[in-house]
């Protein structure tokens, strides 16, 4: 978004603000510049404005709600309309609702302070569309009254939360669809997907790692804090062993915040069981069914495993499945006269 583009947004906002306003007494314009922060500063709370003006705090809700229901009564200027008009487009595109944060970002012009406030103020007094407030568990959001019932909204998240505390592990997104869908619930969602996301979006407790799971926040597969679980989760997303440098690249693509540094992320490798030294520097899960043993060791409990000799290839075969080593390690070990043997049909055993 360039300068000019972002200028003339915030242009239009002052022109429609300044028009909402102007049938107010100056004193309710003045509360209503302090309780929206329509001149850049943050809002205001009631007992303050109140405090300044010699008001109690409900005086000051009792003037901003008469304002309110002034400027609804007010004929819209055409740039209101306008305005209004996009933010509804945006909605409905978003199933009828989405977080308060993300709709002015989905706009055509970058606001932020001052112009997310005047925003605010905007489709406040705009017919149609309802604002529910944020709560410790939800970020605030905006709705389409006709389509939307916001209890259901908040309901539905309340019961997304329910199931991932009881499930106990992270899930997939068509996973939690399949939940969500059909529960008595969910079912004002009516299958739109765009509706669960939304859900999912406004959540301050569910959270998704890299991998596109959900689980709750403080979950630390899900919160992706420290190299550990970050390697946990690079490895799990590339899907094979890889070496501990290009983890670290890695991490760094997906992660932002303090770099990562190979060493690091290395010694935090080799502390965790998690993990196992698949090679040379690289690195798999232990969940994949790699070995952290040594070849030869790997090797006598392949053999041991068989409970018969077992050809070159075979033994082969079976070690390349828990390691990443090169084919000639293996040899060089095989050729362990203290630890393996050849019968008379050129198989090995143990000694």
């Amino acid at each position: 978004m360039d300068k000019n583009n972002t200028n003339q947004g915030q242009t239009l906002f002052d022109e429609v603000i300044v028009d909402l306003l102007a049938n107010l007494k100056e004193r309710s314009r003045k509360i209503f510049v302090a309780r929206f922060g329509l001149e850049g500063s943050d809002s205001q709370v009631l007992g303050a404005i109140g405090k300044r003006l010699g008001v109690t705090r409900e005086r000051i809700r009792q003037i901003e709600k008469e304002g309110i229901k002034k400027i609804k009564k007010k004929v819209k200027s055409e740039k209101f309309e306008k305005i209004v008009s996009k933010v509804m487009a945006i909605l409905e595109k978003e199933g009828g609702f989405c977080e308060k944060q993300y709709l002015s970002q989905q706009l055509d012009q970058r606001i932020g302070g001052r112009g997310e406030n005047q925003l605010f103020l905007i489709l406040s007094c705009a017919e149609g569309i309802g604002y529910r407030k944020g709560s410790v568990i939800s970020k605030g959001f905006w709705f389409v009254k006709k389509s939307i019932n916001d209890r259901e909204v908040v309901n539905t998240h309340r019961f997304v939360v329910r199931y991932l505390k009881k499930h106990l592990k992270p899930v997939s997104f068509d996973q939690l669809k399949t939940v969500v869908f059909s529960s008595p619930l969910g079912k004002w969602t009516k299958g739109n997907e765009q509706r669960l996301k939304n859900i999912l979006a406004i959540s301050r407790l569910v959270g998704c790692n890299i991998l596109g799971q959900y689980g709750m926040k403080t979950w630390p597969i899900i919160s992706q804090r420290g190299n550990r679980e970050r390697a946990y989760l690079v490895l799990k997303k590339e899907g094979q062993p890889t070496h501990f440098r290009k983890i670290t690249q890695k991490i760094n693509e997906y992660f932002s915040g303090r770099k990562a540094l190979p060493q690091t992320v290395h010694n935090e490798l080799i502390k965790d069981e998690r993990f196992v030294l698949a090679g040379r520097g690289i690195y798999a899960l232990k969940e994949w069914g790699y070995s952290g043993n040594t070849v030869g060791e790997v090797i006598e409990q392949i053999l041991a495993t068989a409970g018969t000799p077992m050809t070159k290839d075979e033994i082969i075969e079976r070690v390349l499945k828990v390691k990443r080593v090169k084919k000639m390690t293996i040899l060089v070990n095989l050729a362990d006269r203290k630890r393996f043997s050849k019968n008379k049909e050129g198989k090995y055993q143990k000694v």
